[in-house]
């Protein structure tokens, strides 16, 4: 049984770590262009309509943007037009890069394919953003926004009981 379940550990991890794709040459390298990296790194992760297909294996920069190495799963059918897009993992920064083709007709992406991206493929920088949050908000009338406030004020008043009652 310690065997048994010690193999199967071993087994499991160098699954995951990539290891046993490695040593058994599973797996096919496409590579990727963008403008700029959007927050991706090694290791994020690919996917074909939000289903993980493989990982960036590195990066590097060119005088155009960044060339990605992707390393896909065996078997995976990317269309060679599919548009990508880095987007947001989790809260806290992870990005991946997604491949949303309007169909799932070839030609496919093979071993060594280049699939290009664009400005769009990246997602809105924060600064930018932010400073176009900040010419909003100054875009309001703050008088009429006195008003409404009030008027909204006035609307509600004395609606708590009925609300109360209905839920």
């Amino acid at each position: 049984f310690a065997v048994l379940s010690a193999v199967g550990i071993t087994y499991i991890t160098a699954s995951y770590l990539g290891f046993v794709d490695t040593l058994l040459g599973r797996g096919f390298t496409v590579h990727a262009t963008l403008p700029a990296s959007g927050g991706l790194y090694e290791g994020s992760e690919v996917t074909y309509r939000g289903v993980k297909i493989g990982e960036v294996a590195s990066m590097n920069a060119t005088k155009e943007g960044v060339r990605l190495e992707l390393a896909l799963e065996e078997g995976t059918q990317l269309p060679v037009d599919s548009p990508m897009y880095v987007h947001n993992l989790s809260a806290v920064g992870e990005q991946y890069l997604d491949f949303e083709p309007p169909d799932d007709k070839g030609p496919y992406a093979e071993d060594g394919t280049t699939l290009k991206g664009s400005a769009e493929s990246l997602p809105v920088d924060e600064a930018d953003l932010l400073v176009e949050l900040d010419s909003f908000v100054n875009s309001v009338d703050q008088a009429s926004l006195q008003t409404l406030v009030r008027e909204l004020g006035d609307m509600f008043e004395d609606t708590g009981r009925p609300l109360q009652a209905l839920i």
